[in-house]
């Protein structure tokens, strides 16, 4: 049976040590035996043989010197916000040993999953992370230069006011959102399991806002919520809830300037009397009105507002309070519906698991250590490392400042001649011919200005690994071609071509943006006098919009009322007309009925035929002559012949002269001298 010996009984430490041992003048095997290391491996290492810092087994495809600079990069991107997928480095690695023609054992164009675990195990430092999600606007007003001002006005403000070693007068406010439907923790399950289920309250749920308030000290203000509702709060929603906590609603379930105002009456009454105090809010619009001001100005408040979209690194309750609230929120929503089967979190227990999440996060070491990591207090601008605004360096180029109701967009001028530095002419040149598929923001913009018929993939970031008949490996012959200076420059070139860090570009379009980008003391004079300014142009843009306003609806009401009249007339007309007509239409009646009169028969008998032909007849007196046959009505020997009158001439026919057929006489007649 085979035996395996374990190699390397030696640290890397005693190793160093020995070597130092032997060049410091004592002999070989006497610092082998006092460092407990084998004599034959520090005799390589003295003479040179090996590298003092080579591990045993086969050679790495990459030397210590290019790994070093992937995992520079590696880090580099993860802090930026573009941190790699494994596979995604599995990729880079298999790019540049292709580009750098070196011997690998990489097939599927990827390193193989050995070769990372491998990987990471030579860097140690790496890991793989599940990352939070950054919005752009939080990467971008994340910038060394905003943070730099925000702490140049609080260490400004603390000074004044003499506030750097008294933590009961600083206070920082914020709000955070919760709802029925929470979101569920892990739970024990069996191996293998596919699906594991929690039950929760809905699908969706409403936003219910709670404003919590703390000092640097660590007093705690009670919570302040908002329920989404028209009515107010009843009892029944209260109870449990935390002693003092003041219940308000509104529509949506959010904060507003009103009820902005009644929390900060609320502060005042509940906070010690010792003035002035600092309160540190967000700048949203809700927070900052004249009322507000004022109202502050008159109780000794100075209130600083947070640089935009900044509150996950300068805000002490979201740094150190909120994501603890939230999980224990969480929790008991999940420990009730768990003792409450068949039951699901409703608005009535709403207030008493936000007590039971409250007591256990709003603790004196959260809030004091939220202060602290945001440098509020004790007062340190650099607690905020450049790690943490290390997103904003892609996006320093498209810098904008605002204040309060003016907007000042501050950027980089391009060079109006040259768009791209020599350097990087000569990069993406390179590139282009060695078929990149780079997605590089400064690449695409190169290939579309000097090779538009160029189509880039849209991948994140994605590489191709198509090369050229020129840069494919040779294939291997068994033994590794050997590393010269020339080569070593190759791979150096190679791996300043694929790892290349986001840079900033020059915007397409300019944007302002409608957001207060620089923190703002919002009780000074000089911010009131701008928004007494901006209310007092305000009040004029809506009485010109009134104005306006007005002069349309009145000119909409005489359009009305001419329309009106217009309808009027033609009904008026429309009325004449059917006068008109109506008459018309009575003395036609009235001739007919004369005619008829005309038409009634002598001898006043009717025989033989219907009655409708008796009213065609004549009398004797009458002298009718038929036009026709000259038939002389009265003469013929029978009396009761019918005869019929043309409505036309008045002239009066036997009716067997027309060719009409007994009981089909029509209601007009006319003879066929009136037709032609």
């Amino acid at each position: 049976m085979a035996t395996f010996q374990k190699r390397k009984l030696w640290s890397d430490l005693a190793m160093v040590e020995a070597v130092e041992c032997v060049a410091s003048g004592k002999g070989l095997r006497e610092a082998a035996r006092l460092y407990n290391v084998p004599v034959e491996t520090l005799r390589r290492r003295v003479n040179g043989t090996v590298m003092l810092d080579c591990r045993p087994g086969p050679a790495t495809v990459f030397t210590k010197e290019e790994e070093d600079q992937l995992v520079k990069y590696l880090i580099d991107m993860a802090d930026m916000g573009y941190g790699l997928s494994r596979e995604l480095v599995m990729r880079i690695a298999y790019i540049i040993a292709e580009k750098s023609r070196k011997k690998h054992p990489f097939t599927g164009e990827s390193a193989g999953r050995s070769w990372f675990e491998g990987f990471r195990k030579r860097n140690p430092m790496l890991t793989i992370r599940t990352p939070q999600p950054l919005s752009y606007c939080r990467a971008l007003c994340a910038n060394p230069d905003i943070i730099s001002d925000f702490f140049g006005k609080v260490g400004s403000l603390y000074g004044r006011l003499n506030l750097l070693s008294k933590p009961m007068q600083i206070f920082c406010a914020d709000e955070t959102g919760i709802s029925v439907v929470h979101k569920p923790g892990k739970v024990v399950a069996q191996l293998g399991r596919h699906n594991v289920y929690s039950i929760t309250s809905a699908e969706r749920g409403k936003t219910h806002t709670v404003l919590a308030c703390v000092s640097a000290s660590g007093y705690i203000l009670p919570p302040f919520m908002v329920y989404p509702r028209k009515r107010s709060v009843p009892d029944n929603l209260k109870l449990g809830a935390v002693p003092n906590t003041v219940f308000c609603n509104s529509e949506n379930g959010w904060i507003n300037s009103d009820l902005y105002i009644e929390w900060l009456k609320f502060f005042t009454r509940n906070i010690p009397p010792i003035r002035p105090v600092l309160l540190i809010q967000d700048g949203h619009s809700s927070h900052i009105s004249i009322s507000v001001i004022e109202f502050s100005r008159e109780n000794g408040i100075y209130i600083l507002c947070l640089p935009a979209h900044t509150t996950h690194i300068l805000m002490p309750l979201d740094v150190g309070v909120f994501k603890s609230f939230k999980s224990n929120f969480s929790k008991a929503c999940t420990h009730y519906i768990a003792s409450h089967p068949g039951r699901v979190v409703t608005t009535d227990v709403l207030a008493s698991l936000v007590a039971e999440a409250w007591s256990r996060s709003f603790t004196l070491l959260n809030i004091m250590g939220g202060f602290k990591k945001c440098g509020l207090f004790p007062f340190n601008p650099s607690a905020v490392d450049d790690r943490q605004s290390a997103p904003s360096k892609a996006f320093q180029a498209t810098e904008s400042t605002t204040t309060i109701g003016v907007t000042v967009d501050e950027t980089i001028d391009e060079p109006s001649s040259l768009l791209f530095t020599e350097e990087q002419e000569c990069l993406y040149s390179k590139r282009y011919e060695e078929g990149f598929d780079l997605d590089d923001p400064g690449y695409v913009a190169w290939l579309k200005i000097n090779h538009p018929d160029k189509c880039v993939s849209v991948r994140a970031p994605s590489f191709s690994t198509s090369t050229s008949d020129s840069d494919k490996a040779p294939p291997s012959s068994g033994t590794p071609p050997s590393i010269t200076s020339s080569g070593a420059s190759c791979s150096s070139n190679v791996l300043s071509e694929v790892l290349v860090l986001p840079h900033p570009q020059a915007p397409k379009k300019k944007k302002k943006r409608a957001i207060n980008s620089r923190a703002v003391c919002i009780t000074d004079s000089s911010v009131l006098q701008e928004l007494q300014e901006k209310e007092k142009k305000k009040i004029e843009e809506n009485e010109l919009r009134d104005a306006k306003k007005r002069e349309r609806e009145e000119k909409k009401r005489k359009r009305e009322e001419e329309k009106v009249m217009k309808q009027k007339q033609v009904e008026k007309r429309k009325r004449e007309r059917d006068e008109k007509r109506k008459l018309k239409e009575k003395e036609k009646e009235e001739k007919a009925r004369v005619r008829a009169e005309k038409r009634g028969k002598k001898g006043g008998k009717t025989t033989g035929v219907d009655s409708a032909f008796a009213d065609m007849t004549l009398d004797d007196s009458d002298d009718a002559v038929c036009p026709k046959c000259g038939k002389v009505y009265g003469e013929d020997e029978d009396e009761n012949g019918l005869w019929i009158c043309c409505d036309a001439c008045d002239r009066w026919f036997d009716l067997q002269c027309t060719g009409i057929q007994n009981r089909r006489v029509p209601n007009t007649y006319s003879c066929e001298d009136c037709n032609n």
